[in-house]
């Protein structure tokens, strides 16, 4: 349960001077319509990042609110900063809020949902809790994706893969690349 943990266990972070806000599903909003590459990570794809697309990613998800606004405003100090270390530092931002359970899938046969991912997150936990819209848009990814994972798992529609299963994949992997 280490990713639960994580999930809801978080850092501070500063990349390129900027504070940041806790990663969540508005930033992740701004980042897939801009076409950032910073979303190809989050869904596990190796991708280049060029310095502007860093200081986009920082600008969106240091900005109070007004997402809009904040990228229309000059942002001349994020370029005194080294590169590579705001590089490094982000992809740790991202490590910290993107600690997401691992499931097995219960439904039976295929089942599509054509929303948005963003969208059908929100609206289960919209349906499901007394949270408002904003405390859901805001809410830190990885705490938001593990409680869609508890009421999918309630729903009988998945399941929590346990830390022994965890490990017996692992085991198992190894074993195939002969890693013993």
């Amino acid at each position: 349960m280490e990713s639960f943990y994580e999930a809801f266990i978080n850092c501070e972070h500063k990349v390129l001077g900027r504070r940041l806000k806790p990663f969540c599903l508005r930033h992740c909003l701004y980042l897939e319509a801009i076409g950032s590459p910073i979303m190809r990570i989050v869904n596990g794809e190796e991708v280049s990042i060029s310095r502007k697309d860093l200081e986009l990613a920082v600008i969106i998800c240091s900005a109070d609110r007004d997402i809009i606004a904040a990228m229309k405003r000059p942002n001349f100090g994020l370029r005194f900063h080294r590169f590579n270390r705001g590089l490094t530092a982000f992809l740790g931002y991202l490590t910290d809020f993107l600690s997401l359970p691992d499931m097995w899938d219960s439904s039976e046969g295929e089942r599509a949902i054509n929303a948005p991912w963003i969208l059908s997150r929100a609206t289960l936990l919209l349906s499901k809790t007394n949270l408002t819209l904003g405390e859901i848009w805001d809410m830190p990814l990885g705490e938001l994706l593990w409680y869609c994972a508890s009421f999918t798992e309630q729903e009988g529609l998945g399941q929590i893969q346990s830390d022994e299963e965890k490990k017996m994949i692992l085991e198992a992997e190894r074993v195939k690349n002969g890693l013993k």
